[in-house]
């Protein structure tokens, strides 16, 4: 995976000598993903930076709907995207067809708030409140037109 040209967004940085500091890097994702992540993603962003530091942690500004993960045994950085499963999407399915046929437009308010809650349940994995589950990006995903902005922490 080759992700575009990482540029430093932030200039402020937090801490004392060793301390953790953070910082916001900006970059396009790769046109074609590599399942298990970005490999040398540290490598890179020292290299854009022009500074030596050990990543710690990376945490998601802005990613177009995408969730990140950085796998610092191996160096890589990893996007996720929310997971659903067979019955959600048969959920999903049913809702799109009615929208599709446009029965929503005869719907009064409650029919159409009973429909975007068994949506959002579905999303949910049927845990009403809880966060999606999430699922890497699939290999060969194209992710260049999205822009992904991260906090890094470092030390």
């Amino acid at each position: 995976m080759a992700i575009g040209t990482i540029t430093r967004v932030s200039t402020g940085e937090v801490g004392f000598g060793n301390a953790p500091y953070n910082f916001i890097v900006s970059f396009t994702g790769d046109s074609s993903y590599t399942t298990g992540g970005t490999a040398g993603f540290q490598a890179a962003v020292r290299a854009a930076l022009g500074a030596a530091f050990t990543i710690l942690a990376v945490k998601v500004v802005a990613a177009g709907g995408y969730e990140v993960g950085y796998n610092r045994t191996d160096d890589k950085l990893l996007v996720y995207r929310a997971a659903i499963q067979g019955d959600q999407v048969a959920t999903i399915a049913t809702a799109d067809a009615a929208t599709q046929s446009g029965s929503y437009v005869q719907a009064d308010a409650q029919t159409v708030a009973t429909l975007a809650n068994a949506i959002k349940t579905a999303l949910n994995a049927g845990a009403p409140g809880a966060a999606a589950p999430l699922a890497e990006v699939g290999a060969g995903v194209n992710l260049g037109g999205t822009t992904f902005e991260l906090m890094i922490t470092a030390a």
